[in-house]
């Protein structure tokens, strides 16, 4: 998410967790969002909803760490691509780290879905597995509508046509570019 809204990213700019309060505050409603589809499609009644989020919060910390590298990381890359001179070596490296990092991160939702098992019954467990890609995607696709809303006038950036970007599915798709 390069000066554009993007899923997990910032609405323009800066790594994802260079947040003011604004930012902060927006973390805590999607976060929020989740706890209540969570709740609603597991049918979590009062006890196992105090189990299984602080499973959330433990994790969240570290997927949002893994972001803001990816984030930069990014950055490094975009610029090296778009100089004449591009370094092939440098080029190789940032791309393993940005595969080391995606691989972390599978590990680390693993973990987590691991710990949630815990702590669920195994239907819950069960529908956490197939309902939480789908509110994950459903907030991403809340987030770019609501940057989008809130940046009226402001077209696709400069190169962009309006709707997906090229080489992309359905909005909210997986973008090797985006910080997600």
């Amino acid at each position: 998410a390069q000066n554009r809204p993007g899923p997990g990213g910032p609405a323009v700019g800066g790594p994802p967790s260079a947040a003011g309060p604004l930012r902060e505050r927006a973390r805590e409603r999607v976060k929020a969002m989740r706890a209540a589809r969570l709740i609603e499609l597991l049918a979590l009644d009062e006890g196992a909803t105090l189990r299984v989020f602080p499973v959330f919060h433990k994790y969240d910390a570290q997927i949002e760490a893994l972001r803001v590298q990816d984030f930069e990381i990014t950055k490094q890359i975009r610029t090296l691509v778009a100089t004449s001179a591009q370094d092939a070596k440098a080029l190789s490296a940032l791309v393993d780290k940005i595969l080391a990092n995606r691989e972390r991160r599978h590990q680390i939702q693993n973990q987590q879905i691991a710990d949630l098992r815990r702590v669920l019954t195994p239907v819950q467990a069960a529908k956490l597995v197939f309902v939480l890609p789908e509110i994950e995607q459903e907030l991403r696709a809340a987030i770019r509508r609501a940057v989008e809303g809130r940046r009226p006038g402001m077209g696709p950036g400069p190169g962009m046509a309006p709707g997906p970007r090229p080489g992309r599915g359905a909005p909210g798709a997986n973008d090797p570019f985006d910080s997600d």
